[in-house]
């Protein structure tokens, strides 16, 4: 298997068909699509999708993992915003608008809650990482975590790494990649778990 950054329009679609199988039974995007109509994974696919390209935007990368060619995992990666360049959030609002008044309230107060935990800065913020379920359990999300840590010593003065995540197995996933959980907060009933690991 080999990690490498996204290169194409084709790889793209790759990354985000590749996220979307990984996190159609996630808790979280259950609770943001619920009322959505049509297919859970394919608004998921268009998330993936439209995040990605707002992120290279802004300087940001996404990393796949390919095995015999084949995408099987992949990570949205959001970096210190370089002087001149700025994320537009039109995508987003205009992806929630899309998706419904459940979306839209349910990611807004999602945001509003990751938002509130102060991280050292500059930092490096995983986005969103996604393992095909047929390939989970291989040590494939660890190499794209070692990728983005990479990644961030490239980052003048950077101080670590930041992610989120709603799930608690996964928090134990990452404690063994040496994030630790910072803050922990709770939107309606599901947890939201703030994880940091530092450059030192």
């Amino acid at each position: 298997m080999t990690v490498d950054f996204l290169d194409d329009d084709e790889s793209l679609e790759g990354y985000a068909r590749t996220v979307a199988r990984a996190f159609v039974d996630y808790p979280f995007m259950f609770r943001v699509f619920k009322d959505t109509p049509g297919s859970k994974e394919d608004w998921i696919y268009e998330l993936a999708i439209r995040s990605a390209k707002a992120r290279h935007a802004s300087g940001g990368r996404t990393l796949v993992v390919r095995a015999d060619g084949k995408i099987v995992a992949g990570a949205n990666v959001a970096v210190p915003i370089s002087p001149g360049m700025e994320v537009s959030p039109a995508w987003f609002e205009e992806f929630l608008h899309e998706a419904g008044p459940t979306a839209h309230d349910f990611f807004t107060r999602f945001i509003a809650v990751v938002e509130s935990v102060e991280l050292p800065q500059p930092n490096v913020y995983l986005v969103m990482i996604g393992v095909d379920p047929n390939f989970q359990g291989q040590g494939v999300g660890k190499m794209l975590i070692e990728k983005v840590m990479d990644m961030a010593r490239e980052v003048p003065d950077c101080k670590g790494v930041g992610l989120d995540t709603e799930d608690e197995v996964n928090v134990r996933i990452y404690e063994r990649c040496g994030f630790k959980v910072t803050a922990e907060r709770q939107i309606d009933d599901l947890p939201v778990y703030v994880m940091w690991r530092s450059m030192e």
